[in-house]
């Protein structure tokens, strides 16, 4: 797992179990907890999400979970472990914990806000003023990217 991943599309990975010499395993019935957090960009936490995994019954995993978040993600994968007295542990698979930034979906007009003296108060004709358009998908995430077409009109009095 690594790159980016885009805002509110479901992610999907496979977990291919092996064992302690390496060889790939044919059977199901592993169990895994699978733990998707995400930071803002100012490096806060936000609410977790659980990775749903599915047996496939042949060694294999597929594990889907939905980024719902724009920042850095961080995606834990455990598995159940029973040691020789009976005690029983979840332990990191090869790789764990693996990061990926969540990016913003495709801009939506309807989210985005403007700010700024040119839309706020009265303006007086002929002076020039500015204001600044604020871009965001449809989870509300601010678009930091750049490069999104905009349309503004001025509509004066009626």
């Amino acid at each position: 797992l690594q790159g980016t991943l885009p805002v509110g599309k479901t992610a999907q990975f496979t977990i291919h179990t092996r064992d302690k010499f390496e060889n790939k395993l044919q059977v199901g019935g592993s169990e895994f907890a699978v733990r998707v957090l995400t930071y803002t960009p100012e490096g806060l936490p936000l609410p977790e999400v659980r990775g749903k995994v599915v047996d496939e019954g042949s060694g294999a995993y597929k594990v889907t979970y939905l980024p719902e978040h724009v920042g850095l993600l961080t995606v834990t994968v455990n598995c159940k472990n029973v040691d020789a007295e009976g005690q029983i542990e979840f332990l990191a698979v090869k790789g764990s914990p693996f990061e990926l930034e969540v990016t913003p979906d495709v801009i939506m007009p309807e989210r985005c806000t403007c700010t700024g003296h040119g839309v706020e108060g009265q303006q007086v004709a002929g002076e020039e003023t500015e204001f600044l358009i604020h871009a965001r998908d449809r989870f509300g995430n601010r678009r930091t990217l750049g490069g999104d077409h905009m349309e503004v009109n001025s509509v004066g009095p009626k």
